[in-house]
This record gives C-alpha cells, sequence and structure tokens, in this order.
C-alpha cells in the first residue's frame, strides 16, 4: 500500500484546470517465475479544480483507477530491488463534484495504461518501504465539442509515491 502525489501534465484541458491533491493506492504482486511478477492496483487520486473556465463548473474530483501489470524486479544490493512494471489494462472512473450531495456530480471514464518504476528496500523479512514513479496515460471517453474534443482525449499524470510492502512468500 502505499500514497502519492499526483501531477497532472499541461496536456490536456483537464490537465491544465486540475492540481493534484493526494492518492492512495493498493496493490498485489505474484512472482511467477524468477523475478517476473504480475499483479494488479486500485486506487484513488484526489484533484482540486483550479480553473472551471477549461473543465466545466466542478470544483473536486475523485478518481477511482484499477489496473492489472507485469514486471520485473531486479537485486541491486542486498535488500535493495529495482523493480519496473507496465500496466497495460486499467479503468478509471473520475467523479466530478459541483456541489454536494450525487445531485451535483457527473462521471467520466477513462482505459489507462501506465508504466512504473519502484526501488524497494527490505528493511526486516516481510516488510519493505518502497519509492515509486509512475507515468499514467487516461484515454478518456468524454464528448464534447469537435473543436475541442482534442483536449480532453487524454489525461497524463506523473505520480511519485512512497509506500510499504509486505511480503508473504520470500
Amino acid at each position: 500500500m502505499g500514497i502519492y502525489k499526483p501531477l497532472t501534465t499541461e496536456h490536456s484541458y483537464i490537465g491544465q484546470a486540475t492540481r493534484g491533491q493526494a492518492g492512495v493506492d493498493f496493490g498485489m504482486q505474484v512472482f511467477v517465475y524468477k523475478k517476473f511478477f504480475v499483479g494488479g492496483f486500485a486506487g484513488y487520486s484526489f484533484l482540486e479544480v483550479i480553473n472551471t473556465k477549461l473543465v466545466g463548473n466542478y470544483t473536486r474530483s475523485r478518481v477511482f483507477n484499477t489496473a492489472l501489470e507485469v514486471g520485473y524486479e531486479l537485486p541491486l544490493i542486498k535488500n535493495l530491488d529495482l523493480g519496473i512494471s507496465i500496466a497495460p489494462l486499467g479503468y478509471a472512473a473520475y467523479r466530478n463534484y459541483i456541489g454536494e450531495g450525487r445531485v451535483n456530480q457527473q462521471r467520466d471514464e477513462a482505459y489507462l495504461t501506465a508504466i512504473r518504476v519502484h526501488f524497494n528496500y527490505q528493511f526486516a523479512t516481510n516488510f519493505g518501504l518502497f519509492l515509486r514513479y509512475a507515468f499514467r496515460n487516461d484515454n478518456t471517453s468524454i464528448e464534447t465539442a469537435s473543436e475541442i474534443q482534442d483536449n480532453f482525449n487524454n489525461i497524463q499524470y506523473h505520480d511519485i509515491g512512497v509506500g510499504l510492502k509486505y511480503t508473504l512468500f520470500k
């Protein structure tokens, strides 16, 4: 499990109009062959809207995301590993808040892909700390006027995070 800071890029109107507040995610990895793993993760990002002229009349967004990933962990030195993974299959749901209550919400959906790199330091038999960087691209299904459609097709993030890793079998 980890916490991270979502940093939206200015590639899209949503990226230009929001500021990442925080994020939290939970994941699991299963090593299938030596240091190769498959896994999955799910989490939430919280965004603050700083420019309603670009995205509409909402003040904040909560983004649920989940994905499947494949990757590899490379041992660097004793108790320190470098891992890299790609998540080719993922889903994100944007819940945009105009005010309080369910009536004042708008939802958007996206398919996501992500590349993640992490350093894991194993400080005890079953516990480790990790530092992670991720690049994520959300391919949205937002429909808008054709003149500005390209500004809503993709939302891109850089995520920087830390977390705790529990190893069941070593």
